[in-house]
């Protein structure tokens, strides 16, 4: 089984789209693209915010609160597997 977790510290933003399309076109892509791939169950799709809620854009999701010690550590840990510096 494939999953893609998404780490994400804000909505989508881009200038030069945004010049070029409405204000929620990144926004709008974003929420399509998800679906889709929740649609067709080939590959899971989760959201991780920091400090964000994610819920508008993945029906699977959960805010780190980067105000719990814990979270810091748990993000810490993440970013440690992303990057091949995990400790076994």
């Amino acid at each position: 089984r494939k999953l893609l977790m998404v780490v994400s510290d804000g909505s989508p933003m881009d200038s030069a789209t945004n010049l070029a399309n409405d204000a929620h076109y990144l926004d709008h892509h974003l929420r399509d693209v998800v679906q889709r791939i929740e649609a067709r169950r080939k590959i899971g799709i989760a959201g991780l915010g920091v400090g964000l809620d994610l819920s508008p854009y993945y029906s699977r999701s959960h805010v780190l609160d980067l105000g719990d010690a814990n979270a810091n550590r748990l993000l810490r840990e993440i970013a440690g597997l992303l990057l091949g510096n995990s400790r076994r």
